[in-house]
């Protein structure tokens, strides 16, 4: 930052010089113009303060450029760019202070750009700003500030610094209240930008972490409950099994819950790849074993399970672990949006093209207005029976996820009070 803690608030500061150094000719109108025009195309916060740092030297005298923001909620002044004609650097990027103990409160407060035109003096009526200190440290002598706002909102300030004192008057201060609209404007929009991924950052990483930690106890707890529920380690009274089987359930919820997390984790940092095996059998290898992992939850809602094969089988290419997932998440909805002791059909038809896959529940079904939703991330059914289920809306984004990286695709249909049918289509080979 180019500013420094108050010590002295009644104090004036220096004022500019009255005689102007240049006239404002038009020849630098234009120039200002070009300058507006680059810093609006830039995409990041770096790209525009690069461009700001390498094209303001045709129009400004400086050594030293710096962006600072406010943070918390205008309490704190933290640097967030700094760049220079030297090497030597002492106030670097991400150096910072409460605002209280600055006086660039009052340059936000007045809204204009205030010019020191001799650090050394500034130095000696502010002894204990450690900030003009690491300034004159750099060989700088002279300073413009300019506070940047969003609308009435304070940002935080742009910073010059010169190795020649008396280096800003009228001029400069001219210039830069020519171009602070469109500099608020490109480093609010980029700042936020970046604030914004870094949060996301954040969040996929802690989601990851938590999935992580809370994956193999759910695990292990379901393995236990199934041990005493099945009598492995001695017969229970029928009550107590029958609440060891209702944890079960939930347990089998929540490790659902996580998994499907976890994948959302790894599909979004870009770590769920697709690992494709040839020659593949889909009925021995998927089929069969999603089926197994998917009965007990369709006996519990006492459905009818029909299985159809239809052409002859023919070796796939795809990831067999996905696919899994992909049959298991299609199984899983359909027992649970299905209605109770109805039906659900498993259909697969080998065809020239590739293998048509389809799971078909009754049930309440959904509208054509649902529909569109259904494997968009987050996005889950507003149906009567499916308000009063538990979900997260991920598992048929996943699902669709995974086979358009099969080049693949997924469909579903439905008549209401009827019926549900999703179906999925994978190529023969990829």
């Amino acid at each position: 930052m180019g500013n420094d803690e108050k010590e002295d608030r009644s104090s004036s500061d220096f004022p500019f010089p009255s005689t102007l150094k240049k006239s404002y000719e038009e020849s630098e109108k234009e120039l200002l113009f070009t300058v507006k025009e680059r810093v609006l195309r830039g995409n990041s916060l770096s790209e525009i303060l690069e461009t700001v740092f390498w094209t303001f030297g045709d129009i400004l005298s400086f050594d030293r450029m710096a962006l600072a923001f406010l943070e918390e909620d205008g309490k704190r002044v933290v640097c967030k760019f700094v760049r220079t004609k030297y090497q030597t650097i002492y106030m670097k990027e991400e150096y910072s202070l409460d605002i209280a103990m600055t006086s660039l409160e009052k340059v936000m407060v007045s809204r204009s750009s205030r010019v020191i035109q001799d650090l050394v003096t500034y130095k000696l009526q502010r002894r204990n700003s450690i900030s003009t200190e690491m300034l004159l440290k750099e060989g700088l002598r002279s300073s413009m500030i300019t506070p940047l706002y969003s609308e009435k909102k304070p940002l935080g300030f742009l910073f010059f610094n010169s190795t020649y004192p008396n280096a800003y008057g009228e001029r400069e201060l001219k210039i830069l209240n020519e171009l602070k609209d469109t500099l608020s404007f490109a480093f609010e929009k980029a700042y936020y930008i970046e604030e914004l991924q870094k949060a996301l950052d954040s969040y996929k990483e802690l989601l990851n972490f938590v999935s992580h930690e809370i994956k193999n106890p759910i695990a292990s707890l379901i393995t236990q409950g199934r041990l005493l529920e099945q009598g492995f380690l001695g017969e229970m009274p029928q009550q107590q099994k029958e609440i060891v089987t209702k944890m079960v359930s939930k347990a089998e919820y929540l490790l659902g819950l996580v998994r499907n997390y976890l994948d959302l984790s790894r599909i979004e940092q870009g770590r769920l790849q697709i690992n494709i095996k040839d020659n593949v059998d889909f009925i021995e290898e998927i089929v069969k074993e999603t089926v197994a992992i998917a009965m007990p939850q369709i006996e519990q809602k006492k459905m009818v399970f029909e299985q159809k094969i239809e052409g002859k089988p023919y070796p796939l290419s795809l990831d067999p672990n996905l696919i899994k997932i992909v049959l298991i998440n299609l199984l899983g909805n359909g027992a649970q949006y299905g209605r109770e002791g109805g039906k659900i059909e498993l259909l697969i038809d080998f065809k020239g093209d590739g293998a048509y896959v389809s799971v078909k529940n009754e049930g309440e079904g959904f509208t054509e207005e649902a529909r569109a939703k259904l494997f968009r991330k987050f996005s889950r059914l507003e149906t009567t029976k499916a308000l009063g289920i538990k979900g997260t809306g991920l598992g048929l984004y996943i699902t669709w996820w995974i086979i358009t990286q099969h080049k693949g695709w997924i469909n579903a249909v439905s008549e209401v009070d009827r019926y549900a049918k999703f179906t999925f289509f994978l190529p023969k080979s990829i």
